[in-house]
């Protein structure tokens, strides 16, 4: 029975060393290609790839250095450009080697399409009542009719050498979706991510599907003349489990109570329900589930420890060693 709680100790540590320290989970409303729930764009990203588009996930910086041309898909992400990768999608659009296509009704991508000559005008167009649905709006895309979902609206603002005209707009006539070009380089900047999806690409309840007028786009500007296609990733929120610390407190935890049980004599099927708890909190790790890692201060974990350093203290003294001597189990994991 000992060996069986040393492989379990064991076995989370391993866990914790593959994981790098941190695992980076896509949140679970993410507009990520990484995330398959009804928020995310994973759909939308398959449905490409089997289109025959030569896409992948990757990072915006992932293009430097490039000399042909390439493609950058960024849907709904949720942090900003930094200022390196908006110089360096700039550059490549400067140089007629860039197609892309961006999605964002939040303002988060204000600057590069700003920097593209667009500006947001109304944002999350609410008008409730089609179809009982909340924000819920009707639209056209390149010929399709469709519903979508929380869009903002867009205007041009302009810039030397580039040309707008647009391609998805609401029923009454404003823009959300624009076709910005600069010599060989285009663009199609929409107002609105939920277009690509999950939850609409292939219609929700009595919404109609997205699928067609998602293709559309892509095909309009051209993505598939791009060597290499990039669909970011790397602007996503994460679960943020600081995975390092949650396995080293939950082995102190472990550490502990085994400790304890042996000390009590306790019963066997309360070490079964203990290895059960600990196997879960593993498992939701290991899925990424959005938990909160107790902290370093929590007091049930420092009653765990000072518990543990009492019973080596006990432990020592009883086969005549120094309380001084040595590191304790539970010193040396935390």
């Amino acid at each position: 029975m000992k060996a069986f709680y040393v492989s379990i100790i064991i076995l989370v540590i391993i866990i914790a060393v593959q994981a790098d320290y941190h695992m980076a989970v896509q949140s679970p409303r993410s507009t990520s290609p990484l995330n398959p729930g009804p928020l995310g764009s994973q759909e939308f990203y398959r449905l490409l790839k089997s289109s025959g588009y030569n896409v992948e996930l990757g990072d915006i910086r992932d293009l430097g250095g490039s000399q042909k041309m390439v493609g950058l898909l960024i849907v709904g992400p949720d942090k900003e450009l930094g200022r390196g990768e908006l110089e360096l999608v700039m550059s490549l659009w400067e140089r007629g080697r860039l197609i892309l296509v961006a999605a964002d009704e939040t303002k988060v991508l204000e600057g590069l399409y700003r920097a593209l000559g667009v500006e947001f005008d109304e944002k999350y167009v609410v008008r409730t009542g089609i179809k009982g649905w909340e924000y819920v709006v009707g639209a056209e895309c390149l010929g399709f009719n469709l519903e979508t979902s929380k869009v903002s609206t867009l205007k041009p603002r302009g810039a030397p050498g580039m040309e707008v005209e647009v391609v998805c707009r609401l029923e009454d006539g404003r823009p959300i979706a624009l076709y910005v070009t600069n010599g060989a380089s285009r663009a199609v900047l929409l107002g609105d991510s939920s277009i690509f999806a999950n939850f609409l690409l292939n219609g929700y309840v009595d919404l109609k599907p997205t699928r067609q007028a998602a293709l559309a786009i892509v095909e309009y500007v051209g993505l598939g003349e791009a060597g290499r296609v990039i669909y970011d990733i790397s602007h996503y929120n994460t679960s943020g489990i600081p995975l390092a610390g949650t396995i080293r407190a939950s082995i102190v935890v472990l550490a502990s109570l085994l400790e304890i049980m042996r000390h009590h004599n306790i019963e066997a099927y309360k070490v079964i329900t203990v290895i059960i708890a600990s196997s879960t909190i593993i498992t939701l790790l290991i899925l990424g589930t959005p938990i909160t890692p107790p902290k370093a201060g929590n007091p049930l974990i420092k009653e765990a420890i000072e518990y543990a350093k009492t019973i080596r203290k006990e432990k020592r003294h009883k086969h005549g060693e120094s309380p001084s001597g040595g590191v304790s189990t539970a010193a040396a994991i935390t």
